[in-house]
């Protein structure tokens, strides 16, 4: 016969460990619908045992508070950690709040979602013990606030102004604090308000993938010790400064995988070359069985991280190492700080001019086969304010991106068109002025840029600076959009003896930024800085001649 008295012991001791209440308690959803128990990896569990369900607790119970910072890769789990941890929070601290705070609420949306899933599929008590849910839930019906054994758990946004200091917290949860600059003077804000929420004692998790080192976040993470707090780095790849990351971490030889995922077919030769080549280096496995490559020992400890999507990744290789590997860009040397592009962000869009009467601009550099061609279109505003409507990207033939241009063209009736004049442009612009001819259109609708390193500073400097002053407005919809503020937040600045030079090929390309750049000949903002200029002298800005631009008919070259 079970002891019942026994057994509650026997539990109760178990779930002294966090980590073993966790896995006891708690199941999760894959992204294919299926609910698993959970098993929460290494390198979250030392978070868990230290915290308030842990080590911790003593400290919240003399109303002190705990304060832990983590730098982190994404999509490692941590959001699934925090929310596993709020709950159980909820179950020890009854008639409280917890507070999880990110920069947008559909981040919010989707902790609390997690919330919600965890508790309707957490396991029950044994049948010797009744049976009964082990997760004391009231109600998971709303979207921004969840109830949990009394205890509301609730969504914030950092956007939202008017600090909300009113109520006390048991927990406090900052997501991607780094990033949490959408509007001016975020970070400072929101932790002015948490300090508020724990006055009483009680736990803050902060984390965050990093984005420079000269923001509170980095300063929380690289000084803990100075502010009370203990700290955490949780990269995607444990020891992933003993691989060689310029280098291919999976390389994929089976031609049917790899057309599935939109590779290119490896011709035979190819293939052998790829095999002799790392064959003979130390570095890799050659795996002929799966047809694969790939590096040795690489120490990946999400069992749901792959490294052939990690390879993907290492593409953008400033991104792979910022939101994989938790390694921060230092902005000193960043042209435009990232801060300055993401408030200035917009985040609906229209893609036609509709009624406006304001000017639009086109806006292009010119690329192929390495490079893209980056098109901006723009809208500007009566008080200088330039709106981005359209981006586009192509690397065709230079008769197929002509029509397309010319279809975008037709589309917004820009007063301009602004054109890269080197290599691949000067193609594009003569193909271009043949249909102004054709269209009756006057030729200096294209304003013809030759890309010198002194019209490089030009541009350069003169976007700088209307994206400081507010005056420049991304789009950030979709991820074309996103991939074009990456070419803008790679950008530096290198001070050479005769010039200085802007570039973001560090970091990858960065041809949407000398897009977009374009926009200052036609604004005010044409001259950089005297002592930045090297004596240049002011330039006038693009002006159109004064003839009425004539109906434009669909002919092609």
């Amino acid at each position: 016969m079970v002891d019942i008295n026994e057994l509650r012991l026997s539990l109760a001791r178990k779930w002294r460990d966090p980590v073993a209440r966790c896995e006891d308690i708690f199941n999760v959803k894959t992204s294919q619908g299926k609910v698993v128990p959970l098993k929460v990896p290494e390198p979250q569990k030392d978070i868990l045992r230290e915290g308030i369900l842990g080590s911790a607790r003593p400290l919240i119970d003399q109303g002190l508070r705990f304060t832990s910072v983590t730098n982190k890769g994404r999509q490692i789990g941590f959001s699934t950690l925090s929310a596993m941890e709020a709950i159980l929070i909820a179950e020890d601290f009854p008639n409280t709040n917890i507070y999880y705070i990110a920069d947008d609420m559909d981040q919010t949306k989707d902790f609390l979602d997690k919330i919600t899933q965890l508790s309707k599929d957490a396991n029950f008590y044994p049948l010797e013990l009744g049976g009964g849910p082990i997760i004391t839930t009231q109600s998971l019906e709303q979207t921004f606030s969840k109830k949990i054994n009394n205890t509301s758990i609730i969504g914030l946004s950092g956007r939202a102004r008017g600090g909300k200091r009113g109520k006390n917290a048991i927990a406090v949860y900052w997501d991607e604090m780094a990033w949490c600059i959408s509007v001016h003077n975020e970070q400072e804000e929101i932790w002015d308000v948490i300090q508020h929420f724990v006055k009483q004692g009680g736990q803050i998790r902060i984390g965050s993938t990093p984005r420079t080192t000269d923001d509170k976040f980095w300063t929380f993470y690289s000084k803990a010790s100075e502010w009370g707090m203990k700290a955490y780095y949780r990269p995607a790849i444990e020891n992933w400064k003993e691989l060689d990351l310029k280098s291919p971490l999976h390389i994929d030889l089976n031609n049917i995988r790899r057309q599935i995922r939109q590779y290119p077919k490896l011709e035979e030769a190819e293939k052998q070359a790829l095999i002799n080549l790392y064959s003979t280096n130390p570095r890799y496995i050659v795996d002929l069985a799966k047809e694969q490559i790939y590096q040795k020992n690489v120490k990946i400890p999400y069992h749901w991280v792959k490294l052939e999507e990690l390879e993907i990744e290492r593409a953008d290789y400033e991104k792979f190492l910022q939101e994989n590997l938790g390694v921060s860009v230092d902005e000193k040397y960043k042209l435009i700080p990232t801060d300055w592009i993401y408030r200035n962000c917009i985040v609906s869009m229209t893609e036609s001019r509709g009624d406006s009467k304001n000017p639009f601009y086109m806006l292009i550099d010119e690329g192929r086969v390495n490079d893209v061609t980056a098109v901006t279109v723009v809208e500007k505003l009566e008080d200088g304010t330039v709106l981005e409507r359209k981006i586009h990207e192509t690397q065709a033939h230079y008769d197929i991106q002509v029509d397309e241009i010319w279809d975008i063209y037709n589309k917004f009736k820009p007063q301009a068109i602004s054109i890269d004049n080197t290599g691949h442009g000067i193609v594009i612009g003569d193909l271009l002025e043949k249909l102004i001819r054709i269209n009756g259109l006057p030729l200096k609708l294209l304003n013809r840029v030759n890309f010198s390193a002194p019209e490089k500073e030009v541009m350069a400097e003169g976007f700088r600076s209307l994206v400081q002053m507010d005056k420049y407005k991304f789009l950030n919809v979709t991820k074309l959009h996103q991939e074009a503020l990456r070419h803008v937040e790679r950008v530096e600045k290198e001070v050479l003896e005769t010039h200085v030079r802007y570039s973001g090929k560090k970091w990858g390309r960065d041809d949407h930024f000398w897009s977009k750049a374009q926009i200052v000949y036609f604004t005010n903002m044409l001259m950089p800085n005297p002592k930045q200029s090297f004596g240049k002298i002011r330039m006038q800005p693009f002006e159109l001649p004064k003839v009425q631009q004539p109906v434009i008919v669909e002919k092609r070259i």
